[in-house]
């Protein structure tokens, strides 16, 4: 008996100490997954910051804006347009107080979904406005969820592998 218990012990050590690695596994391919997915995010944004400002002034601007936010079925951005003078905002989609240049989550009320927080890249213009696009985060979302539950199901048959394996070694 004393010979079984220490093959037990031993069983279950290893099934968790490989039950560990797979969780430091999991998270890092989270991570990671999450990562590059925030980089992407944030290089459309800087794509699409960089076509509009672009534009020779106010006029023009606001009309590209107009037409972008008509694509919406087919792109997943939303837009603001402010004047830095008075912070008044002039155009866009997007009801937000003025933020300060640079990216950062803002949060505001999608007219479908509600209260919603997106990232978003302000740029000041050189004809005095400051340009805000923001991005849906609902698909990155979406995959982070999706991620998670594969590990969960991937992770709960490993332990009930390990644990049937150990258990069968031990006897």
């Amino acid at each position: 008996p004393a010979a079984m218990s220490a093959a037990y012990r031993i069983a279950l050590v290893y099934a968790s100490g490989f039950a560990l690695a797979l969780l430091v596994l999991g998270a890092g391919v989270y991570l990671a997954a999450n990562a590059e997915l925030g980089a992407q995010r944030d290089q459309a944004i800087a794509k699409e910051i960089a076509t509009l400002s672009s534009r020779p002034d106010r006029p023009h601007l606001l009309a590209e804006i107009a037409e972008h936010q008509r694509e919406m079925a087919v792109q997943p951005f939303t837009y603001a347009l402010f004047d830095r003078r008075t912070g008044a905002q002039v155009g866009g989609a997007m009801r937000i107080a003025m933020p300060a240049p640079g990216h950062g989550w803002v949060k505001f009320v999608d007219p479908e979904e509600g209260a919603d927080w997106v990232r978003e890249q302000t740029v000041d213009v050189p004809y005095g406005d400051r340009l805000t696009v923001a991005i849906d985060t609902d698909t990155t979302e979406e995959i982070n969820e999706a991620i998670l539950r594969l590990f969960a199901i991937t992770f709960g048959i490993v332990l009930l592998v390990s644990a049937a394996s150990g258990y069968l070694l031990a006897r």
